[in-house]
């Protein structure tokens, strides 16, 4: 199959340009050689924007012409099925077991680490702002700075962040027995 020349023309990837999930999309899309528009959009009011195109408001979001594709694993298995070289995961008994860890590092270690980085970096409105807003215009930036009390408290809830300095640990297993403890970082 030949890379999507004309609808990767069309390609517009909606994303927090901080996200590590929007980057590994945006990685994949550059592996593989595809053109596509990176699509900043705005924290609380990404809400709105990406309900008109998918089923839940998580990003990334890939928008082609005649299809949508939501996350970053599910855009990396299109990606795959539509351009295939080069390949990005294995393509025999490998497979199930690439997606496992993919999926389980995803909901373990990329959950814990959005929880540290906002849990510390929520105090700090400026680079928030900045981190959330660079490459936008300065009308996006100015009710981005609107929207930031709502926004921060809502973060702190959506994604069960504890309030800096009442933090005291936090571990994630990468198998086995032992944990991966990050717990120096918090302090």
């Amino acid at each position: 199959m030949s890379k999507p020349t004309t609808q990767s023309a069309a390609m517009k990837l909606l994303e927090f340009p901080h996200s590590h999930y929007c980057e590994k999309a945006r990685w994949a899309l550059q592996y593989k050689g595809l053109q596509f528009k990176a699509v900043a959009i705005l924290p609380g009011l990404h809400l709105l924007t990406v309900r008109r195109h998918a089923p839940q408001t998580f990003v990334p979001v890939l928008l082609l012409k005649e299809r949508v594709v939501q996350g970053a694993g599910e855009i990396i298995d299109y990606l795959e099925e539509v351009c295939p070289s080069p390949g990005l995961t294995p393509a025999d008994s490998e497979l199930e077991l690439c997606r496992f860890y993919e999926k389980d590092l995803a909901e373990r270690l990329g959950v814990t680490i959005r929880q540290i980085l906002y849990q510390r970096l929520l105090a700090y409105p400026d680079f928030i702002r900045y981190c959330f807003t660079q490459n936008m215009p300065g009308y996006k930036k100015v009710i981005f700075r609107l929207l930031y009390p709502g926004l921060k408290k809502a973060m702190h809830q959506r994604y069960d962040v504890v309030p800096a300095g009442n933090a005291t640990r936090a571990s994630v297993s990468l198998g086995g027995d032992s944990g991966f403890n990050l717990a120096g970082i918090l302090r």
